[in-house]
């Protein structure tokens, strides 16, 4: 079974020409894109959906999202989750962007905003 790969990009996003593999420890100053979707009903109700036990966090709410694979926009990243995650099939189009947070993982799985 093969390791996702992820593009790398620097402070500013820009790409880095370079990939980097999942369970590896990322080199300083390096960051790869991850994809937070949340989604909402004709009603405008959130959907959450509930962490698997065995996972990190576990039974925790959240929204859907994921690392984006290399050669992926985030867009494709955010269609290709919505699908594997909670079995939607939406297109493209109808996404809207909203914002970037640049974050750096820190040990034991805590995360801190930059």
């Amino acid at each position: 079974m093969s390791r996702e790969a992820w593009d790398l990009f620097d402070e500013q996003r820009q790409p880095l020409e370079r990939t980097h593999f999942r369970g590896d420890e990322l080199e300083p100053q390096t960051f790869h894109t991850v994809t937070e979707v949340f989604t909402f009903d004709k009603d405008g109700k959130l959907l959450l959906s509930q962490r698997h036990p065995d996972k990190t966090y576990p039974l925790l709410w959240e929204g859907t999202g994921g690392s984006i694979l290399a050669g992926e926009t985030s867009r494709q990243g955010a269609v290709r989750e919505l699908k594997e995650e909670l079995g939607l099939h939406v297109a493209p189009e109808q996404l809207r962007f909203v914002t970037t947070v640049k974050e750096r993982l820190i040990r034991f799985g805590h995360l801190i905003r930059m």
